[in-house]
């Protein structure tokens, strides 16, 4: 029954950490396209 628990600990660990990836790049676009913006 631990084994389990500690199994989706880690894919939630691993999937937080996809998701904070995910958000900065779409962060990272977002910001550099209201530059892009600016700049035309």
């Amino acid at each position: 029954m631990e084994e389990v628990f500690v199994q989706q600990v880690l894919y939630l660990k691993i999937y937080l950490i996809q998701y904070q990836i995910l958000l900065k790049k779409m962060i990272w676009i977002g910001i550099n396209s209201l530059d892009f913006a600016q700049m035309a």
